[in-house]
């Protein structure tokens, strides 16, 4: 599938000059290179790596055309300015998969156009990127009170931060697995929920306690200040 995909978007972006100025690099990333995409649940991720912006439509253009019939749930085009490739955790927007998630991007991208990146990416500290990664999710909280679809989505990330302090692994089976020798069954109810067509059965009260009390616990292990509970 990834063979296939990478080679129709190489056709279309071929002919098109503005490329060439403007875009650095299209790199296909995540489930679908990883091995563990959902139809209708799953995204297609790709990541443009760009010098003007003024690229952008016309590669989400293609990126939808092209992906139409592969079922996923969404396609979505991050991009970044090269600049920032650098140090984006400070420079530009800190894209989970360059940071907390990095070596997984690392180990599962596809370059599709242009070149690579991956000498570019800096390496952070693990423990501050848990710490930055804790806050961005206690910030994203605040800001989607009363949202429920994006309170399921943060908590669905809190749970697969939790398995990936433990395993390493963003492999959905791996998340499962981890989520099942933690034995949090309110963490594994959210992340099946997620994996069956993201589901959101959950009400606001539930899924912000959910995230505040696992945040609190992460960052506890860490020594770090904890959140006040709900």
């Amino acid at each position: 599938m990834v063979d296939e995909l990478c080679g129709l978007l190489r056709e279309k972006l071929a002919d098109i000059q503005e490329l060439e100025r403007e875009l650095y690099s299209l790199i296909l990333y995540g489930s679908i290179v990883r091995g563990d995409f959902i139809p209708k649940v799953s995204d297609i991720d790709f990541f443009a790596v760009v010098r003007s912006e003024a690229v952008i439509p016309i590669l989400k253009e293609i990126l939808e055309d092209v992906c139409r019939d592969l079922e996923a749930w969404e396609v979505d085009l991050a991009w970044e300015y090269l600049d920032n490739i650098y140090d984006p955790l400070n420079r530009g927007y800190p894209f989970k998969f360059l940071t907390i998630y990095q070596d997984d991007f690392i180990k599962h991208h596809v370059v599709v156009y242009g070149r690579d990146i991956v000498d570019m990416l800096p390496r952070y500290d693990a423990e501050s990127l848990i710490k930055w990664r804790c806050r961005f999710l206690l910030n994203l909280l605040e800001r989607h009170k009363g949202n429920t679809k994006m309170l399921h989505i943060i908590a669905g990330e809190t749970a697969r931060l939790m398995a990936w302090i433990e395993s390493k692994s963003l492999h959905k089976e791996a998340v499962l697995e981890t989520l099942v020798r933690l034995g949090d069954s309110d963490a594994l109810k959210i992340y099946n929920a997620y994996l069956d067509k993201r589901r959101h059965p959950y009400t606001d009260g539930f899924l912000i306690q959910f995230v505040k009390s696992r945040i609190n616990k992460i960052l506890g292990s860490y020594s770090y200040t904890s959140v006040n509970p709900i």
